[in-house]
């Protein structure tokens, strides 16, 4: 065990491994403190000579939002993402828009395009990004977006949620099928390519032909 040394009415804070430690000719990389919600990073003044006071903070923690789903594949630049927030006691301020969206584009982090359309109380708009790419967040990996929250909420109930909803809406010309059969009868299928005009049920439509 290892204690700091009392000053005035400070007590000495003693500190302890929660496992044998071998100590060896170690370097020190990383040395942080922390107050309540508060970190300060003093790996800088741990290799100096001067004096510092170890226990301060100055860098507030960073509160993430993380939204995943598979069908956010389609959120591209031809479609624009809605999301609402339900609260059971909404206050002036608007949930989403106290937070900074953001989208994994593959290699980092980028800001999301809030749309220029109109939207309800607690509801918030953006345009597709160019790419968005899978990412692990919490070891699942999936198409995901990040709010950072950047406003001080000034009560729970600003962020006591009931539900989140999202609403995907596909502009332009649309998304293509991956695949179209046309079924005539049993278990035959035949292809249909839409590259060019097709008959979905065939030269002969009859009743309980199937277009899949």
């Amino acid at each position: 065990a290892v204690a700091t040394t009392p000053t005035g009415d400070r007590k000495a804070v003693t500190f302890e491994t929660e496992s044998d430690l071998l100590v060896i000719n170690n370097e020190i990389l990383r040395c942080v403190s922390q107050y309540h919600e508060q970190f300060s990073d003093l790996t800088e003044q741990i290799n100096g000579d001067s004096v510092f006071e170890i226990f301060e903070g100055n860098r507030t923690v960073e509160r993430y939002l993380y939204l995943g789903d598979d069908r956010l594949q389609n959120f591209t630049e031809a479609a624009i993402l809605t999301l609402k927030f339900d609260r059971p006691h909404p206050t002036d301020r608007s949930l989403p828009k106290m937070l900074e969206w953001e989208y994994w584009s593959g290699d980092r982090w980028r800001d999301l395009q809030e749309a220029t359309i109109e939207t309800e109380d607690d509801t918030i708009a953006f345009f597709g990004p160019q790419q968005l790419e899978k990412t692990s967040v919490n070891e699942i990996e999936d198409f995901w977006i990040r709010g950072r929250l950047v406003e001080v909420p000034e009560s729970t109930d600003e962020t006591t949620l009931d539900t989140i909803t999202a609403q995907l809406e596909v502009t332009g010309e649309g998304v293509s099928p991956n695949l179209a059969y046309y079924n005539p009868y049993g278990e035959a299928y035949m292809v249909l390519d839409f590259d060019r005009n097709v008959r979905p049920f065939g030269d002969e439509p009859s009743v309980d032909n199937f277009f899949y």
